[in-house]
């Protein structure tokens, strides 16, 4: 970043340099607005919802097994 300074330094005029200063300033304003909106939907997305604990909560492995019949043969009394 220092680097990037530095040369726009010697590229940009210094009666210029105030202009350009501005527009990166808008640039990054506008920038950061807009992605503001997106960062929030990725929060909300990424939160843990009630309805998702109840699905994973009636999904439990245990309930989808078959009970194995017994094979055993019982003795005649």
């Amino acid at each position: 970043m220092l680097i990037l300074a530095i040369i726009a330094l010697i590229v940009i005029p210094p009666d210029k340099l105030p202009e350009v200063a501005r527009q990166l300033a808008r640039f990054l304003n506008d920038l950061k607005r807009n992605t503001a909106g997106i960062w929030d939907d990725l929060k909300e997305d990424a939160m843990l919802k009630p309805e998702d604990l109840l699905k994973h909560k009636t999904n439990k492995p245990s309930e989808n097994k078959t009970q194995p019949e017994n094979t055993e043969k019982k003795p005649n009394e």
